[in-house]
């Protein structure tokens, strides 16, 4: 029987250990002195050996989830009928290339015992695989464990097969469960010493019930340190919450069992040092997360920053309001990682530098109807943030909204104004929400010396808009485009300040790269108009007289709204460029082209 290995860790050095007199081995690692025989010929070797087991390493990605690569360069290239995947994988990843899977169980400091005294040897079949091709698998299979543990090289020869799937979510069941009770007696240690009692005395006792098992009860762990180690458990750990996160699982346990071991018991993460086993090694110069990023501004935010090619993105979006259309150019992009994901959880990253924070609820419309979430998603959700980039180090710019200032009394708004302000209005849930993030933007700045920064962003428009969202240029859009008459509440002279995007933007990424803390007004203060003005505009775009139907005013509508912005024209060198008309046409333009209605 003849096998090859692709990978020699010490995954490949532990199934190494079946090698005997009656099965030969052949090695393949991207290390050349590790290949047996030397000058070993991939392609050609691949076509002698009855099974090809692949185990290399599969790391944290940039977004959390598990990374691939290294093993879909393998599968795909290699043409065997009996690959069998041994690297921890997502759930479905193997049925998806219809490769088999043998999960592995072994520690780090025990590999070679842990082997040799394993008490069951599990293989997973892919879905669909046909009837004469698992017999000949489960044949394979029997005569390579047989021939194993003839010569002695282990210990037991009990084998069970079972689905990919079932082996893949096995394997990652046993170790988060097994990281999770790490954090746990991390937890009880901290009461035992608080309380004066002896942990080990009394995890003695503990291990008596055979239920819960003696093992991952030492604290602190191995070379005196704190939480989980090691490159299984965290990385494992991450790719679960992951699944669940994208499977739309609200995860409670392992977002504690990740919030104790790496924020609280061991916040230096020692395990990111070992490079492309936990975390992925590449050439990017900034990881920069935007949240909210298939929204409207997050959209084009993502577009201007990969533009660098050196940039990596993560994209953070719930889709509530955000869309995958929105997005849908970048997903086959390299350095573009999208991640539904709802930032009231905990967010685990392994690298960030920058954090642009748009994430929240913006159409008046929808945030009436989302009150709570909306709530939430401004302070919970920046919390979340903020400890995420107090724990990376990252900057964070938040956007903030010209809301803050509630009704005006003075016009134009500048930085300093307090506002005039409703906190128990229908639009309160949005303007108090921004403000109270704020404040805890403004805290986490002066306890913990962190570099976050604050703009409040006026009416922006422009294409990838959201033509249901309540809000006026939009409105007027959608009526225009259904041959509507246009709707104006109040009586069309409460003036708006209109930003085009693409000016905003440069206001963004100016701010970033800035010494700016803020707040920063952005906005165009050279477009403020009337609504009544802004029908007049729409009328010579369009050509056509347009009729108006004036209703009844909403609750705490503001009269005026123009951003006094020198601050950001001073400190940043911001000067929007795109008068109204311009901005409007582009945006018609895009509408028409895409039917975006």
């Amino acid at each position: 029987m003849k096998v090859l290995l692709i990978g020699f860790g010490f995954v490949g050095k532990a199934t190494y250990l079946l090698k005997n007199a009656d099965v030969e081995f052949f090695i393949y690692d991207c290390v050349p002195e590790l290949c047996s025989p030397p000058n070993l010929d991939l392609d050609e070797t691949v076509k002698i050996v009855d099974l090809v087991f692949i185990s290399l390493p599969t790391p944290t990605n940039i977004d959390g989830s598990c990374y691939t690569n290294l093993i879909d360069m393998y599968v795909t290239r290699l043409k065997h009928d009996y690959i069998i995947i041994r690297s921890t994988v997502p759930i479905g990843y193997c049925d998806s290339h219809k490769v088999f899977f043998m999960p592995e169980f072994l520690t780090e400091q025990n590999w070679k015992d842990d082997f040799i005294n394993n008490k069951h040897w599990l293989f997973g079949i892919y879905e669909n695989c046909t009837f004469d091709k698992e017999m000949q698998y489960r044949v394979l299979i029997r005569q390579l464990i047989d021939s194993a543990f003839k010569h002695k090289s282990i210990k037991h020869d009990d084998i069970q097969f079972g689905t990919n799937k079932e082996m893949e979510m096995n394997k990652l069941i046993r170790n988060t469960f097994l990281s999770t009770k790490v954090g746990y007696f991390n937890e009880i240690y901290d009461l035992a010493e608080k309380l004066g009692i002896n942990y080990n005395s009394v995890i003695n006792y503990v291990k008596l019930d055979h239920r819960i098992g003696a093992s991952h009860m030492t604290c602190p762990g191995y070379n005196y340190k704190r939480g989980y180690g090691g490159t299984c458990f965290p990385k494992d750990t991450n790719s679960m919450y992951s699944q669940l996160i994208q499977n739309g699982i609200p995860s409670y346990i392992l977002q504690a069992n990740l919030d104790r071991n790496e924020n609280y018991d061991r916040p230096e993460r020692d395990w990111l040092h070992d490079i492309n086993r936990t975390n992925v090694k590449d050439c990017a110069s900034s990881y920069i997360l935007v949240t909210g990023g298939a929204g409207f501004l997050g959209r084009h935010i993502c577009k201007k920053l990969l533009e660098n090619p050196v940039n990596k993105v993560v994209c953070m979006d719930n889709l509530i309001t955000g869309k995958m259309a929105n997005i849908e150019e970048f997903v086959g992009n390299a350095n573009f990682k999208f991640v539904n994901f709802d930032i009231t959880n905990k967010i685990f990253l392994p690298k960030v530098d920058e954090i642009y924070h748009l994430a929240c609820i913006a159409s008046p419309d929808k945030y009436k109807a989302n009150s709570i979430e909306t709530l939430m998603t401004s302070f919970v959700g920046t919390k979340n943030v903020l400890d995420l980039a107090k724990k990376h180090g990252a900057k964070v710019l938040f956007t903030s909204t010209s809301e803050i200032y509630g009704d005006p009394l003075v016009h134009p708004q500048p930085e300093g104004y307090y506002g005039n302000v409703n906190t128990v209005g229908e639009r309160s849930c949005y303007d108090e929400g921004k403000r109270v993030a704020e404040t805890l933007l403004y805290e986490y700045r002066k306890k913990f010396d962190m570099n976050v920064k604050i703009v409040r962003l006026f009416n922006t428009y422009g294409p990838y808009m959201d033509l249901n969202d309540g809000r006026v240029i939009t409105n007027f859009i959608n009526q225009i485009m259904k041959n509507e008459n246009l709707k104006i509440y109040g009586d069309g002279f409460q003036t708006r300040s209109f930003c085009y995007v693409d000016d905003l933007i440069e206001g963004l990424i100016s701010m970033m790269a800035s010494n700016e803390y803020g707040p920063v007004n952005l906005g165009n203060p050279n477009c403020e108009f009337t609504l009544n003005e802004l029908v007049n505009i729409f009328e010579k775009i369009s050509g056509a007289e347009l009729k108006v139907d004036y209703l009844p005013s909403t609750e705490n509508d503001p009269k005026q709204r123009k951003p006094d912005i020198k601050l950001a024209w001073e400190k940043l060198g911001f000067k929007p460029v795109i008068d109204l008309e311009t901005g409007i046409q582009k945006t018609m333009e895009y509408f028409r082209t895409f039917n975006a209605i």
